[in-house]
């Protein structure tokens, strides 16, 4: 994947919450403020059996749509997501529906998984979105890939964080166990094989429950490149933001907004 520039807008409580965690929060999808994110037309298997089946019964059609809704349904309790927007140029709307009072953190798409502790990287996938109407409703394989195009100004770059198979690698929850032989999974070596010792070892420290979410340990002092403040911020506040940073040794630059009135730029 090719190196680019990744930012993202948080409102003054997140950005509490990201020195506070010391780590990255990551929502289940279903919690996401899109309310169709990770939903597809889950009837779309059994219109294919129905085109393809000769006489298909009812009970094969109801039991097609049931397993395609449950499908969906997991995934999206068990997919967990950190959304950021790709480029570091800014943009009005996003400052107004993600960043109000708040800041912009920039950083790219390699820290962003180069920095990632081992061995959360086991189940992380990191992607671009697809924003298409049409395969949005046919993404069954990849429901999370895929949104509806009236978001396609967020230009979405997504880290995907699948806790089942976290779980079934490490123990972590004990969501879903699955046992080799007499052996839990997280406790096979061949299962583990791919995990360095350093990695297992810390599995559970590097990953914590907070409310419905999970916190994704990360060094920020590495991720975050850049930190600019809300075109409506005031020098003192961007003060504040530099001796916050600081506390946290995060040593990056810290700015104003692009798009800070020039009015308020001539006022020092």
């Amino acid at each position: 994947m090719k190196k680019k520039s990744i930012s993202r807008y948080l409102n003054a409580q997140k950005f509490d919450w990201l020195l506070t965690d010391n780590g990255l929060y990551l929502g289940a999808a279903e919690h996401q403020s899109d309310k169709d994110e990770g939903k597809y037309d889950y009837t779309y298997l059994s219109r294919l059996i129905a085109e393809n089946v000769p006489d298909p019964s009812p009970e094969l059609i109801q039991a097609a749509d049931k397993f395609q809704l449950d499908m969906q349904n997991f995934k999206r309790t068990d997919s967990y997501l950190s959304c950021w927007y790709l480029g570091a140029e800014e943009s009005q709307a996003m400052w107004d529906e993600y960043g109000e009072n708040g800041v912009l953190i920039v950083s790219d798409t390699w820290t962003l998984q180069d920095t990632l502790p081992d061995p959360l990287g086991h189940a992380a996938r990191f992607c671009e979105i697809t924003y298409d109407d049409e395969l949005k409703a046919l993404a069954v394989l990849e429901p999370l890939l895929v949104k509806n195009l009236k978001f396609a100004n967020e230009r979405e770059f997504r880290f995907i964080f699948d806790l089942t198979n976290y779980s079934v690698l490490t123990g972590f929850e004990a969501r879903c166990i699955v046992y080799i032989g007499d052996t839990p999974s997280y406790l096979d070596e061949s299962t583990t094989a791919g995990m360095s010792k350093e990695g297992m070892a810390q599995s559970h420290k590097v990953i914590r429950r907070k409310g419905a979410g999970l916190v994704l340990e990360y060094a920020l002092n590495l991720l975050i490149k850049e930190v600019r403040l809300h075109p409506a911020a005031t020098d003192q506040e961007l003060h504040e933001v530099e001796r916050r940073l600081r506390e946290k040794n995060i040593k990056c630059p810290v700015c104003h907004s692009s798009l800070r009135p020039t009015s308020q730029n001539s006022q020092v």
